[in-house]
C-alpha cells in the first residue's frame, strides 16, 4: 500500500466500522435457562448486511473460501476459511484478512467465515461490545417481546466513533455533495448522528 493511499484507507476503515441501523440487527441466544423460557440475547448481523456494507464502502472486493473440514459424524460442523480482500483505491493494492467459520450446513459455514473475516476490517466489530440481556423465550427461541427488550438495551448503547475519521469523511463528502452534507449536519446533534446520516444515505 503506497503512502498516498493511507488517507483513503482510513476513510474506508472508518466507514466499514460504522454502526448498523437497529433494524438491521438480529438477536440470537447465547445461553438459556434450564426450561428455555429465558435466553441471553446477543446482537448479530447476517451475511447479506455485511455484503451490502462492503458493496457500499468498497465496491472492489473479493472473497475466497477453503473448506477445512466436513462432518464426519452427526453433530460435526462444516469448517470453512474465508480470505477477504478489499481494494480501498481502484488502482491500489488489495488488503486481505482471513478467518475461520463453521456451521451445520456448508452455506452457514461460508456465511460465518465471511462475517468473521469482515470483523477484522471493523465490520460489525462493535457488536461484541453491545450489552447482552436476558429476555423471554419459548423453547429456547427469542420471542418478539424478547427481541424488543434487547433492542431497547442496544438503543441505549452508543458505540464510540473516532471523530477524526468522521471529519476526514465529512471533508471528502462535502467536496462531492455539499448540499447533502449540509442537510446531515443541520439535523445532527452528536458524532453518532453524523455517522447515522451517512449510513442512511443523507450524504
Amino acid at each position: 500500500m503506497v503512502k498516498a493511499d493511507l488517507g483513503r484507507l482510513r476513510e474506508v476503515l472508518d466507514a466499514l466500522a460504522a454502526p448498523f441501523p437497529l433494524e438491521a440487527l438480529g438477536a440470537k441466544p447465547a445461553a438459556s435457562n434450564k426450561d428455555k423460557t429465558s435466553v441471553l440475547a446477543a446482537a448479530y448481523v447476517d451475511a447479506r448486511a455485511v455484503i451490502d456494507r462492503l458493496n457500499t464502502v468498497v465496491p472492489l472486493w473479493e472473497d475466497r473460501y477453503t473448506v477445512l473440514a466436513t462432518p464426519q459424524k452427526e453433530g460435526d460442523p462444516y469448517v470453512v476459511e474465508c480470505t477477504l480482500t478489499i481494494y480501498p483505491s481502484p488502482d491500489g493494492e488489495g488488503i486481505s484478512r482471513s478467518d475461520v467459520g463453521e456451521g451445520e450446513t456448508l452455506k452457514a459455514a461460508y456465511s460465518d467465515a465471511l462475517k468473521r473475516a469482515a470483523v477484522k476490517f471493523g465490520v460489525a466489530a462493535y457488536l461484541y461490545d453491545l450489552p447482552k440481556k436476558w429476555v423471554p423465550a419459548k423453547n429456547g427461541f427469542i420471542t418478539d417481546e424478547g427481541r424488543a427488550e434487547a433492542v431497547r438495551a442496544w438503543r441505549e448503547y452508543r458505540p464510540s466513533v473516532d471523530p477524526s475519521g468522521v471529519l476526514r469523511a465529512l471533508i471528502r463528502r462535502a467536496k462531492e455533495n455539499p448540499q447533502a452534507v449540509a442537510e446531515v449536519l443541520a439535523k445532527a446533534e452528536t458524532v453518532d448522528d453524523i455517522v447515522a446520516g451517512f449510513r442512511g444515505g443523507g450524504a
